[in-house]
């Protein structure tokens, strides 16, 4: 077996359209959470899986997934598709849940709870995706840096589901969409820190391996579609917004 490769190379332009999809994720989430607050019944719960897969799918996942192609550890490697989907799923019901949680608990404690909720969620959805990379090599994982992740994600997540509660004018949630995506691309690239990749030949055919994955066929696509996608979400919104009781204040209380 060959020398390990513990961290290898970003490519900076992909690592920077990770962060633009997870500051654009995190603001169409907190723009949908706020419209869940503020309605009621199904209109309320339309707005709030609107969030889920805004922040789920667009400010983590497809963060994720792009900030995964970033990775150059120096092996060729395919990715799964089963798995890769089963870990936005995993990115969509942890945020689901965790801001149903939030809301349903009044005070701190929903926002604690929710949080670890949704940190805990979008740790195995990492991990998950993480593993859907099949790669000449074999992958391990520093337990240390591991659990430094964890505590990232469930700080983040914590914060994100405070702010998507609670904020309410859009200047203070375009800076709250910065902050967010700070933390989720904190976490992210901690966990890619916590993998090592012990090159090999034995974990992947050599017609496979001759193929390999090129990273910019991938993540062009992901960023567009959940571009897209959120652009769609916010438009829905121009036609519900007569509906809003809009009030003064950057903050106001949930629960």
């Amino acid at each position: 077996m060959s020398e390990s490769v513990s961290l290898g190379s970003f490519d900076p332009s992909l690592v920077a359209l990770s962060f633009l999809i997870s500051v654009f994720g995190s603001w169409c989430g907190l723009t949908c959470a706020g419209r869940a607050r503020r309605r009621t019944g199904g209109a309320s719960v339309v707005w709030l899986l609107a969030a889920a897969v805004s922040i789920g799918g667009g400010a983590i996942w497809s963060m994720h997934f792009i900030g995964m192609l970033a990775y150059q550890s120096g092996t060729v490697y395919t990715l799964d598709i089963k798995v890769t989907v089963l870990s936005l799923l995993l990115a969509i019901v942890a945020s689901a849940i965790g801001m149903t949680l939030a809301i349903r608990i009044t005070g701190v404690a929903g926002y604690v709870v929710g949080g670890l909720v949704t940190g805990g969620g979008v740790c195995v959805m990492h991990y998950t995706g993480m593993s859907a990379m099949k790669m000449t090599g074999a992958m391990q994982w520093r337990p240390t840096v591991v659990g430094i992740s964890i505590v990232i994600a469930v700080v983040a997540a914590t914060l994100a589901l405070y702010f998507a509660l609670n904020l309410r004018r859009t200047s203070v949630m375009i800076v709250a969409a910065v902050v967010m995506g700070l933390g989720v691309c904190a976490m992210h690239y901690t966990g890619m820190f916590a993998m090592v990749v012990h090159p090999s030949t034995e974990h992947l055919d050599l017609a496979t391996a001759s193929a390999g994955t090129d990273p910019f066929s991938l993540a062009m696509p992901i960023f567009g579609i959940s571009s897209i996608l959120m652009l769609l979400l916010l438009f829905a919104g121009l036609f519900d917004e007569s509906g809003l009781d809009e009030r003064d204040g950057d903050l106001e209380p949930a629960g």
